[in-house]
């Protein structure tokens, strides 16, 4: 019996192990595992298709981070000076980083406050126009740099200044053709490599073959490949009522979810620590098998020359 409780508990544990391993988005039934089968469709008797894909996961080389900022005031004056306060102060800190670049403040909205009580409005006696009670102003701060660590001190940096809203991060390559060059000439080498293949198997030459060429590319940014799942742990900041038991409010959770190079031929730095930029390229040759009917020649037809005799006869003359 000793024995059926240890196995038991080894069974268990292995289960729990191996879920673990697979992470908590697989275990919300999320995840639906693809067929295992290789589906390879019917030849098509008049054309020969040769394709080859790549994947090239590509490091950014700058970054631009991007901060909103609200400020509200009783006059616009105090507003702008508010404003400007919290947006030098930010600056200044983030010069102070190595690898900044540059900063803009991009100027978003500037809009009146009003009271909400219709005993307290005020009117303008000139224009009739209401009065209002404050002002607010909004901006957003775009922040270069080229150190991806570096979010982390801007952020806190921002955050000692009251700016909490990180809106985006965009990522940059500054050589971009250079990363398509790289995947056109892997194609190309590839493709001749499936050609040669192709026609071992076919046992015939395709060098003369008519053909045409075809290829293209697709860019993800790392703000594109964000998924999202529910997490399973909660705090209790989550909960400012008794209202809500511990295990029906859980936090939406964002994870990258870069594109996969399973389905690819080859794949430049297919590791992936942190959100890259990722360049897909694919190159396909078609072969045209229609078999062309030779048109033979027109047989010349033999010329024959005739005499016509003074006296009205036909003579045919020898060629």
């Amino acid at each position: 019996m000793k024995f059926l409780i240890l196995t038991s508990a080894i069974i268990f544990l292995a289960c729990d192990l191996n879920a673990q391993a697979a992470g908590n988005k697989r275990s919300l039934g999320t995840i639906h595992l693809p067929d295992q089968q290789i589906e390879v469709g019917h030849p098509d008797p008049n054309r020969l298709i040769v394709s080859v894909a790549g994947l090239y996961n590509a490091q950014p080389d700058a970054f631009v981070a991007i901060f909103n900022l609200k400020q509200a005031g009783e006059t616009a004056e105090e507003v702008d000076v508010l404003m400007n306060e919290r947006l030098q102060a930010v600056i200044s800190g983030v010069k102070s980083l190595e690898s900044f670049e540059s900063s803009h403040v991009d100027m978003i909205s500037f809009t009146p406050l009003y009271d909400r009580s219709i005993e307290k409005k005020l009117f303008s006696k000139r224009t009739y126009n209401e009065i209002p009670v404050g002002f607010e102003v909004q901006k957003n701060l775009h922040i270069h740099y080229r150190n991806a660590e570096d979010l982390d001190r801007i952020v806190s940096i921002c955050a000692r200044n009251e700016v909490y809203d990180l809106v985006r991060v965009d990522y940059y390559l500054k050589d971009m053709e250079a990363v398509k060059r790289e995947l056109i000439e892997k194609g190309a080498l590839m493709v001749d490599t499936r050609i040669k293949d192709k026609e071992a198997m076919l046992g015939k030459s395709l060098a003369d073959i008519d053909r045409r060429t075809l290829d293209g590319f697709q860019v993800f940014y790392p703000i594109e490949r964000y998924g999202s799942h529910t997490s399973q742990q909660a705090t209790k900041l989550y909960y400012q009522s008794n209202s809500f038991a511990p295990d029906t409010k859980n936090p939406t959770n964002l994870y990258y979810d870069p594109v996969v190079g399973k389905e690819f031929d080859f794949t430049f730095n297919p590791i992936i620590v942190e959100p890259v930029v990722q360049v897909l390229y694919e190159i396909k040759v078609v072969f045209d098998l229609t078999e062309k009917v030779e048109q033979k020649p027109a047989e010349k037809a033999e010329k024959e020359f005739f005499w016509l005799t003074p006296n009205g006869t036909v003579t045919k003359l020898n060629s």
